[in-house]
């Protein structure tokens, strides 16, 4: 008689290793975050490079997952090293991960940050796009980056721009999001509103504003 499936024993064992891979994920994107936090990139990288080949190895949602983390590290270090265009390989990498298993709140996460990438590399049609797709995506979801922070974001790249009133629109709508925000979200705004006002040519309130960050902080 042929036996259909895997035995009771075999089956546990197989969800034991895919258990065991997913923590071992789990540890090496936090020992890469650990290392590039400390400035030993080649570690940092040498960690993401051994997390993507074994996360490789499984489709589950948790290996998936861990591995949109470890190409946002990746991308991390990438950005300390001022090396922005394989930061933003690496983002849309985790972005197209964060796509395929459904998980908005890393969509959200990872949209951010790629606006912010965008806006360094003067690609500013691209993070306008960014920025917004982040907003339209956090408003589905109880998670993800702050409105506070992604408006910032906006007021900041729409002063680089000289689009005032854009800019002025997003400080209202991260002023009305702040009231009942904490603190740190508080301090983007601030930080965001000085910036802005450096670009607008306003730099008495510049100074005002960056004072009351520092405060803040």
């Amino acid at each position: 008689m042929f036996h259909q499936g895997l035995s009771p024993s075999r089956e546990g064992r197989g969800r034991k290793r895919q258990s065991a891979r997913e923590e071992t994920l789990v540890y090496l994107n936090e020992h890469a975050a650990l290392k590039a936090t400390l400035g030993e990139y080649d570690a940092a990288l040498g960690l993401c490079e051994e997390g993507l080949l074994l996360a490789r190895r499984s489709r589950s949602f948790r290996a998936r997952e861990a591995e949109l983390n470890l190409y946002a590290t990746r991308a991390n270090v990438a950005l300390r090293n001022f090396e922005l265009d394989s930061a933003i390989e690496d983002y849309e990498k985790a972005l197209e991960t964060a796509e395929a298993i459904g998980s908005l709140g890393n969509q959200a996460m990872t949209l951010n940050n790629l606006g912010k990438v965008y806006s360094q590399c003067d690609r500013y049609r691209d993070a306008i796009s960014a920025f917004k797709e982040a907003e339209k995506t956090c408003l589905r979801i109880d998670e993800g980056p702050s409105l506070v922070a992604i408006h910032s974001n906006l007021a900041i790249l729409h002063s680089k721009i000289g689009d005032y009133p854009s800019m002025e629109a997003a400080l209202a709508a991260a002023e009305r999001l702040a009231h009942s925000a904490g603190r740190r979200e508080k301090f983007f705004l601030s930080h965001a509103n000085g910036l802005a006002r450096i670009f607008q040519g306003k730099y008495s309130e510049a100074r005002n504003r960056l004072e009351r960050a520092i405060a803040e902080g």
